[in-house]
């Protein structure tokens, strides 16, 4: 016997019941029968299974959001036992792709799990199907789980990576900070990997979870060159790498920065003037310093010569400086300062720390100013052995001139005495000339005089004499021979014309003109021996 069940039929074990008679017409015994001879039942199941609960969640580390290759996992609880047979497991579909859901062990509990692709799109969501409970009534509709995950299959980028130094937009000098401002397209998890000049970085957040600051302060270890840096590693909260990674010098645009940890020297100084002896100056001469420094200079240098502001032109490395007319005497020196594009100044060779720089690398480092003309003075005498104002035949006549400072080797003043200047010989020098001449045959009563031609006399500096003939003195000459026009002997005896022993003898006598010595007597006793007297002339 068979029947159908029908919708409107309870849930419940179906009664049995059997009636019937025989051929002979003999009723069944008990009747009706009510009880399986092998207790075998039916219950009749008019409900349709449902789900109780569902979670959908991803095996990423915040199971909200997920990423390529995480997987995407739907626990459910149906409200009664599931058929699990194969051709009837429980039938799921996440991020669009269908498959089945398998038992976890637990009651009525069921599970499926999806590995994400490229290919899956975001939000990811998951829907229940089907499945059947045991009395084989199906899933009344399919089941759309309200959770759904945040897909993010592209790792963040760097939007924006500035590269600077703060002394300057191009390089960097000992205790530079050298940044990187770094911008990504989403917030990080945490602070990418940085180094700087071959130093891992200091990194910063910077406002937003998607600003950071990287910062490293360059050493005088560090070597001299272009600064790199690189970004090698990071990723966002769901653990996306940054996709644009590595990030280094010359990507994106990114300009270099060069390190120059030697201080700017100076590195040849030349000093000199235009005077014909460049290490020395006249009146109206001008003093020159030129240089070259080995790193640009950020303005023009400031230059002092003579202690007074000279004229600067030239750059970017050599300049020139240009005093004005020498108008003193003195040593000159020059002083030089300046800083390099890093505010760095000038460093002296051998110094420590910057300073102007006073010394030259060529040339002197000071100049001799001289603006006084060079004088001359002059001594004119005789070698008469009796008056040096006066001279006679064959005596010599000495001119000796001094300098008041050395002359040129040029400079030898013409030096002139007498009638006769071919017959003057001239020595010495630098600073002291001596002439001789020889006196030759004159008229008694003349003088001797001499001068000083010194049209070429030039001091070292190259000033002239203030006059170019210098002449003064005389020396007589005499050759007239002196007269006795009157001479008388007399004794002072009681006769003047006897004298004995003991008396004194006066001689009285008149020259034509004045004596040096005192005259001796002519023949005396019989031996004709002379004897000096005392001589006191009278006039």
């Amino acid at each position: 016997a068979t029947t159908t069940m029908l919708a409107g039929d309870a849930s419940g074990t179906i009664a049995l019941s059997i009636t019937g008679t025989d051929i002979a017409g003999n009723t069944l015994n008990p009747s009706p029968v009510v009880a399986t001879t092998d207790s075998s039942a039916v219950a009749h199941d008019a409900v349709k299974p449902q789900v109780t609960s569902a979670s959908f969640v991803s095996t990423n580390a915040d199971t909200t959001k997920a990423k390529v290759g995480d997987a995407a996992i739907l626990t459910f609880i149906a409200n009664e036992a599931l058929l699990t047979t194969a051709s009837a497991l429980p039938l799921v579909t996440i991020a669009g792709h269908p498959m089945l859901a398998f038992p976890t062990g637990n009651a009525n509990e069921f599970q499926a799990r999806y590995t994400l692709t490229t290919g899956d799109t975001t939000p990811v969501s998951a829907v229940i199907s089907m499945f059947y409970d045991l009395a084989g009534n199906a899933l009344n509709a399919a089941y759309t789980v309200p959770t759904t995950l945040a897909y993010t299959k592209v790792g963040p980028t760097l939007t924006s990576v500035l590269f600077s130094s703060n002394t300057g937009t191009s390089g960097a000098i000992v205790g530079s900070v050298i940044s990187l401002a770094i911008t990504s397209s989403a917030a990080l998890a945490a602070a990418p990997t940085v180094y700087i000049a071959g130093h891992a970085a200091t990194v910063t957040p910077a406002g937003s979870g998607t600003s950071y600051s990287a910062q490293y302060t360059m050493l005088a270890a560090d070597p001299a060159g272009p600064i790199g840096f690189s970004i090698t590693a990071g990723a966002d909260a769901l653990g996306n790498s940054i996709q644009n990674l590595p990030i280094t010098v010359g990507t994106n645009g990114i300009s270099t920065l060069t390190y120059d940890p030697v201080d700017p020297t100076l590195t040849s100084v030349t000093f000199f003037s235009n005077n014909a002896d460049p290490t020395r100056a006249k009146l109206g001469d001008v003093l020159t310093v030129v240089f070259t420094a080995d790193h640009q200079l950020a303005a023009t240098p400031i230059v002092s010569i003579g202690g007074a502001a000279a004229t600067v032109t030239g750059g970017p490395l050599t300049w020139k400086a240009v005093s004005a007319a020498v108008s003193a005497d003195g040593a000159q020196g020059f002083s030089i300062t300046a800083q390099d594009l890093y505010g760095r100044g000038i460093i002296p060779a051998g110094a420590a720390v910057a300073a102007p720089v006073v010394t030259a690398t060529a040339g002197p480092s000071s100049i001799i100013a001289d603006v006084t003309a060079p004088t001359l003075t002059a001594t004119f005498v005789s070698n008469n052995a009796h008056d040096s104002s006066k001279c006679r035949l064959g005596d010599v006549i000495t001119l000796t001139v001094t300098a008041s400072e050395p002359l040129m080797a040029s400079s030898v003043p013409d030096l002139q005495i007498g009638v006769t200047p071919a017959s003057v010989t001239v020595t010495g020098g630098p600073y002291v000339w001596t002439a001789k001449y020889t006196v030759p045959a004159l008229t008694s009563g003349d003088d001797v005089h001499y001068s000083i031609i010194a049209t070429t006399v030039r001091d070292l500096a190259g000033n002239p004499l203030a006059a170019d003939v210098l002449s003064a003195g005389a020396i007589r000459f005499d050759s007239t021979v002196p007269t006795i026009s009157a001479a008388t002997l007399a004794s002072s005896g009681l006769v003047a014309a006897k004298a004995k022993v003991a008396d004194t003898l006066t001689a009285v006598f008149t020259s034509d003109k004045p004596l040096l010595d005192g005259p001796t007597t002519g023949p005396w006793s019989p031996s004709a021996a002379t004897r000096p007297l005392s001589p006191a002339p009278t006039a």
